[in-house]
């Protein structure tokens, strides 16, 4: 199918399990085999969806996917370190005329949930949870792309001036990576 050939290998990282209603139409013209068109819809309930690369798995997911010929979109809620979070999918046409599956994500992150996770003893110098929004974009052309936003409102940053701050001080901060690439640039700025 379209969707297979568009992002069947930016899925295989991901893994779901349980219980899911799939309505499947699928249409098949006798003389155009290939003029074929498919449209899904898939309600979750109940679900896991495992991160495989990045060791991170979403509990009690929900919601609707929808796809149909080379677009794939989605409104879900889930629990990711025992917080809340949203999914958002939609498929976008870049000006160059390449299909990307665009997740918007949001919801709250604990410091002391990115320490387990990334077993990186980050709570000598961060407390709290701040909330966030982060948008992945997959191309099947080129690597992903990961931008994540918060203003750290509710961090607190045990560091020497001018790098400490209260939980209640706005300091905008900004996650800019390409995914299964190195370059990786940090945005922080010192000003409330």
């Amino acid at each position: 199918s379209p969707l297979e050939h568009i992002f069947g290998n930016r899925l295989s990282d991901l893994n779901l399990t349980g219980p899911l209603l799939l309505n499947l139409s699928l249409n098949i013209p006798l003389n155009n085999p290939i003029a074929a068109h498919v449209h899904g819809r898939i309600v979750l309930s109940d679900d896991q969806l495992q991160v495989i690369p990045w060791h991170l798995t979403v509990d009690a997911w929900r919601g609707t996917l929808s796809f149909v010929d080379k677009k794939i979109s989605a409104d879900t809620r889930g629990v990711l370190f025992e917080k809340p979070l949203q999914l958002t999918v939609n498929t976008i046409l870049t000006d160059d005329h390449i299909h990307t599956l665009h997740t918007l994500i949001t919801g709250t992150v604990a410091m002391i949930d990115l320490e387990r996770w990334l077993n990186i003893p980050l709570s000598r110098v961060l407390t709290g949870q701040t909330t966030i929004r982060a948008t992945l974009d997959a191309s099947p052309v080129a690597p992903s792309h990961l931008y994540l936003h918060s203003n750290l409102v509710g961090i607190g940053v045990r560091l020497p001036k001018p790098y400490a701050k209260t939980r209640s001080i706005v300091r905008p901060f900004s996650l800019d990576m390409v995914l299964k690439s190195h370059p990786v640039q940090l945005l922080f700025s010192n000003s409330s």
